[in-house]
């Protein structure tokens, strides 16, 4: 019963604040959220945490392409006295690092194994955001023992499957431009059948 209502509380909760735009440079630091800011290297590539605290069990916020860990500031610290909760924003996403490559799955979940370690995260609550999903299941599939649950938040897809149908009518699909960030997730992604069991 505690986990059904753990997903129910994040799902609830998540649903009125991930939607909400990412916030500027500025707003970010005057966001008022109760947290600590950090960062992890990942074979060279500098990663950016927030760290609300509290005790065990984690909980870590996965952002989507795009977004970084202050989007969860409305919600995480309402966590805080259950969870010890972190929210880790991705490679390619301001304030972290955004190099030039290490875009496919195995990379982006080797970074979240690195901010998990460096942070001593042994077991996890895990809620992700759009692609956040695939590299939690990733995650999942190496580390079973290391994950307690999973929330997907609009990200329970099979991008393999979603391309295939995409590609049936792609007029109007944006192209990413060749060699871009975009391109390198574009490749893994619509390549990557996802494994629900």
């Amino acid at each position: 019963m505690k986990r059904n209502t753990l997903i129910a509380t994040a799902l609830l909760t998540l649903h009125a604040s991930v939607g909400v735009p990412a916030q500027s440079g500025a707003e970010r630091s005057a966001d008022g959220s109760p947290h600590r800011e950090g960062f992890v290297t990942s074979e060279g590539v500098r990663l950016h945490y927030l760290d609300w605290g509290g005790t065990r069990p984690n909980l870590v916020f996965v952002t989507g392409f795009g977004s970084a860990a202050h989007d969860f500031d409305r919600v995480a610290d309402h966590f805080a006295s259950r969870f010890r909760v972190i929210a880790i924003t991705r490679r390619g996403c301001s304030p972290s690092d955004e190099p030039s490559s290490g875009y496919d799955l195995a990379r982006l979940t080797a970074d979240v194994t690195a901010v998990l370690d460096a942070l001593s995260v042994d077991r996890v609550h895990f809620v992700g955001h759009s692609m956040a999903g695939t590299e939690m299941m990733q995650f999942a599939r190496l580390y079973p023992a290391r994950v307690l649950s999973m929330v997907f938040i609009d990200a329970a897809v099979d991008p393999a499957a979603a391309w295939r149908v995409m590609m049936k009518d792609p007029q109007g699909l944006p192209k990413s431009p060749v060699g871009s960030v975009s391109e390198q997730i574009d490749r893994w992604w619509n390549t990557h059948p996802s494994d629900f069991a």
